[in-house]
């Protein structure tokens, strides 16, 4: 990877999977950590629901492994860096950035902090979300790995791929900005229309 224009394709899918990731957390988070108390017993007593939520937390947790997963994972953000900074002699790119701009963004995504972060998103992948024709080596509940370590790994993967478009191409990244709003309206939505059965049935 040389070129202006393999770097921007690289960093354009990086950021459709944040999106991507972003998006299915936040809903599975508002799903788990409603507004109301009446939402919050409505999912946590419909099976669908509670399955709806839980799966948009496996696909978040997947789509955010592509980002800092495993060798074979070829979009992960470490591999990107190293790349970069092996190849920056012979780069389009290098008239743009510094080898020490990469270095520090290196040292970010090599910090012990990060390094156990990443270590318990891939084992929640391999072990217990996308193998599943695998016996586990370990129960779920052993790895450590929450929302909070999701939203830590996320605004990392922001903060690096801003950096990079700011400095190699001039460009401030608009990252998706949602909380939870569509999922909020299917629950109040959901609420409405049970009252109004209730009713209905009362009313009979």
């Amino acid at each position: 990877m040389r070129t202006n224009k393999e770097l921007k394709d690289k960093l354009d899918k990086i950021i459709e999977i944040m999106s991507d990731a972003k998006v299915l957390v936040t809903d599975s988070y508002f799903m788990l950590v409603t507004d109301t108390s009446e939402k919050f017993t409505l999912v946590s007593r419909d099976k669908f629901l509670r399955r709806v939520q839980s799966s948009l937390w496996k696909l978040a947790i997947i789509e955010l492994t592509k980002l800092f997963g495993s060798k074979k994972d070829n979009l992960r953000l470490d591999f990107l860096i190293s790349q970069m900074i092996n190849n920056f002699k012979n780069s389009e790119w290098s008239a743009y950035i510094s080898k020490e701009d990469l270095n520090k963004l290196k040292a970010l995504l090599d910090s012990s902090e990060t390094a156990i972060k990443k270590k318990n998103l891939r084992e929640i992948r391999d072990e217990h979300y996308a193998h599943t024709d695998i016996t586990p080596s370990n129960h779920i509940d052993a790895v450590k790995f929450f929302y909070d370590d999701f939203k830590y790994l996320i605004n990392l993967a922001e903060y690096i791929v801003n950096a990079l478009m700011n400095k190699v191409f001039d460009v401030s990244v608009k990252f998706v900005t949602y909380n939870g709003e569509d999922v909020n309206n299917f629950l109040k939505q959901h609420l409405e229309y049970r009252k109004l059965v209730i009713i209905s049935r009362l009313n009979k």
